[in-house]
């Protein structure tokens, strides 16, 4: 049996020939040989993912923790959304097909109401 501390890794042992161009010599990096594909992890804590198209995570929880959180680009849930604190939405939003800001009902003395108040 070995213990998880007889473990070792040799890094980057090459000849001139096949050495990696455009390694990064302020930041780790964990590349293929082409240096096509790469996890790069800065100072201070940013990490750069180059060519892949998409991450996969996968494990029975995944904790983000941040002062702010930003997120650019289109997000796509499947399943439940729990949410605690103050939610504030920009723009339009629909659920079900009802736009909301602009939203009426039929009004019993006829017509329809008026849209929501601001």
């Amino acid at each position: 049996m070995h213990d998880l501390s007889d473990g070792f890794a040799v890094l980057a042992p090459t000849s001139q020939s096949k050495k990696l161009s455009g390694v990064s010599a302020s930041n780790v990096q964990l590349r293929d040989e082409a240096g096509t594909t790469y996890v790069e992890i800065a100072p201070g804590g940013k990490i750069k993912l180059l060519g892949a198209t998409s991450i996969d995570l996968n494990a029975p929880t995944i904790n983000i923790a941040g002062a702010n959180i930003n997120i650019n680009g289109t997000t796509t849930q499947t399943g439940a959304m729990n949410m605690t604190g103050q939610v504030t939405q920009t723009g339009g939003m629909s659920i079900g097909g009802i736009t909301f800001g602009s939203h009426k009902h039929t009004d019993p003395q006829g017509g329809n109401t008026g849209g929501p108040i601001n």
